[in-house]
């Protein structure tokens, strides 16, 4: 979380840990990069320890006592043979233990469920503020058009007496000159200024009112995120795929990771329309560099790599537009992080020259189950 700063809020807010009521004029810290906010309390708390997964193993129950010995048998009886003890029971996939230091995860995962979970998280801050800020808005749009038409008259009456003034100096005062303007166009000419203020206050209130461009993104991310699942089912069943896997003393998420005869995969996924280009090693999108998505690539697929003991390959997959190459020798990777459209996305894993055996294939499965 970077770009903090205390501050005397302006406006009504949530305390991003505890959910406390912000007003305006309290202090508190404000991060404008995230547009989150963070009560004094919260902020000068100690940080806890980052959580350690552990396996959960069932309860034992208190062995009961031992039942007295029965009497013993006859000479002449067989010898009775003991029973058996139970073979110790094997936990099932659904009980094995999750990724150290990812924590629980759940055999299903919906794509795209924190994306989502942040944009309206987001968007519930900006109705509410909308909410406490609709009088002001509604006075501010119906007061538009008066002021509009009214304008129009007002400039219509000085532009009158300022001509009056001039004519009557001119001629010394001995003639009396008409208006300059006629009453019926200037009551025409402040109706369309009435309409057009009316329609330009309108607008710019439901702007306000509107999502943020910092918050649709969230929600372009969580639509990106669930196109690539509807990709990844298109692979073969060999293939399994985990869907916003926590990542470990962050409030980031792995979008998607793929493991199957050719290898581990993390999937990063990108909603740009306007695609991105590669050309002499980097990776640009809509004009601007686009480094911070291949480092953040790189750090998932090392945090997977240390989790599993494996090579990793990141790949980040751009919904919506193309990836363009540019260059004879360019390949779609840039620092090891390979780029590809959704629609090459599936091909793009079964197509890896990489073999994972499959003793290594359940070893691996075994630990992000």
């Amino acid at each position: 979380m970077t770009g903090g700063k205390v501050l005397r809020l302006g406006w009504a807010a949530t305390c991003m840990d505890c959910d406390r009521a912000l007003a305006p004029g309290d202090r508190a810290w404000w991060f404008h990069l995230d547009d989150v906010g963070r009560c004094m309390s919260c902020a000068e708390a100690p940080i806890p320890a980052a959580p350690v997964a552990v396996t959960a193993t069932p309860l034992q129950q208190p062995t009961p006592p031992a039942p007295p010995a029965p009497p013993a048998p006859p000479a002449s009886a067989p010898p009775v043979s003991p029973t058996p003890p139970a073979p110790p029971e094997v936990p099932s996939a659904d009980q094995t233990a999750p990724i150290e230091g990812l924590g629980p995860q759940p055999q299903s995962t919906t794509a795209g469920a924190s994306a989502q979970a942040e944009y309206e998280r987001r968007r519930g801050m900006e109705r509410a503020r909308a909410r406490r800020n609709l009088p002001r808005l509604l006075l501010f749009v119906a007061a538009a058009p008066i002021v509009g038409y009214f304008g129009v008259r007002l400039g219509a009456d000085i532009l009158d007496g300022q001509f009056r003034s001039v004519a009557s100096s001119a001629v010394d005062g001995g003639v009396e000159t008409g208006p300059m303007f006629d009453s019926g166009l200037v009551h025409r000419v402040g109706l369309i200024a009435a309409f057009w203020t009316f329609a330009v206050t309108a607008t710019a209130a439901r702007r306000v009112t509107g999502a943020r461009q910092s918050t649709e993104a969230w929600r372009i991310g969580a639509e990106g995120e669930r196109l690539t699942a509807r990709a990844l089912q298109e692979l073969p069943a060999s293939y399994r795929v985990q869907h916003d896997l926590a990542m470990p003393g962050s409030k980031a998420n792995i979008d998607h990771v793929v493991t199957g005869p050719t290898g581990v995969f993390t999937v990063e996924t990108k909603n740009y329309k306007s695609g991105v280009t590669i050309t002499n090693g980097r990776v640009f999108g809509a004009g601007r560099s686009l480094d911070h998505v291949v480092q953040q690539a790189r750090r998932q697929a090392t945090v997977i790599a240390e989790k599993t003991g494996t090579t990793v390959t990141p790949i980040v997959c751009v919904q919506g537009g193309r990836v363009t190459v540019k260059g004879r020798l360019q390949q779609p990777i840039v620092d090891g992080v390979r780029f590809c459209s959704g629609r090459r996305l599936c091909e793009t894993i079964a197509n890896h020259p990489v073999e994972c055996g499959d003793d290594e294939l359940q070893r691996i499965e075994h630990r992000l189950a």
